[in-house]
């Protein structure tokens, strides 16, 4: 069954991805708020972006409860124009978080919420699923910019540790929201996809973490306080589909 296509980037479709209403509990799973995705199919030319879980993609929020966490995808052009959100979780883009008394928490995913713009991101919006996550891009014939930069930046709730710890102050280097805060900050991955490459396959690299408060939209190189929060993601790929 062929997907619906919207315009996306002057010429690029996003393949509507289509999400199962699996209802998970905490009784039954731990696993809070979570959704499967039904398999891509992906179409000759389509660019079919992969995130594959981590180790550390599951992260106990409570002792009932393992949270996925929360996920950003977007392009930009090669000049760092913004082009599109593909993908986000529903919770940071709503700004409803449970049990966070009305805060927003600008620090779960901080350098898309600096970066994105004011178009509607419904369609785009769900629970982060309990596992891997694929979703296709479609260039339509003759499309222009060939190349282009895709980004995923993903974070925990309370994923503490020794740097980023709860009880840090506010302005502290380590603070990351208070107690229903990050912990370590998000972390940031950018890819180049160019659809005239020899080599269609081309892997995300980590290029640094986001605010650990929120304050701003930076990306900061300096990995040497992140632990866990490396394991939560084990790769993300784009591979322009032969």
């Amino acid at each position: 069954m062929k997907h619906e296509r919207r315009t996306w980037l002057n010429g690029y479709a996003l393949p509507a991805f289509r999400v199962l209403a699996l209802l998970i509990t905490a009784l039954s799973s731990g696993v809070s708020g979570a959704c499967a995705m039904t398999p891509l199919s992906a179409e000759t030319g389509d660019v079919l972006i992969r995130v594959e879980a981590g180790n550390g993609w599951l992260h106990r929020f409570s002792l009932f409860q393992k949270n996925p966490p929360q996920i950003a995808l977007w392009m930009e052009t090669e000049e760092g124009n913004f082009a599109g959100t593909l993908f986000v979780s529903r919770k940071t883009a709503t700004g409803k978080w449970l049990f966070n008394g009305g805060n927003p928490r600008p620090e779960a995913l901080p350098v898309w919420m600096a970066r994105k713009d004011s178009t509607a991101i419904d369609g785009v919006t769900g629970a982060t699923p309990v596992s891997s996550i694929d979703i296709a891009l479609t260039p339509k014939p003759g499309v222009s910019p060939r190349r282009f930069v895709l980004f995923a930046e993903v974070n925990h709730s309370t994923d503490f540790n020794d740097a980023f710890p709860k009880n840090a102050e506010k302005g502290s280097p380590g603070y990351s929201g208070g107690e229903g805060g990050s912990g370590q900050p998000s972390l940031v991955y950018r890819c180049v996809v160019d659809l005239d490459a020899a080599d269609s396959d081309s892997q995300f690299i980590l290029v640094g973490h986001g605010s650990p408060d929120g304050s701003s939209g930076d990306i900061y190189a300096n990995l040497s306080e992140i632990t866990g929060a490396l394991d939560i993601v084990k790769s993300i790929s784009a591979e322009v589909i032969e």
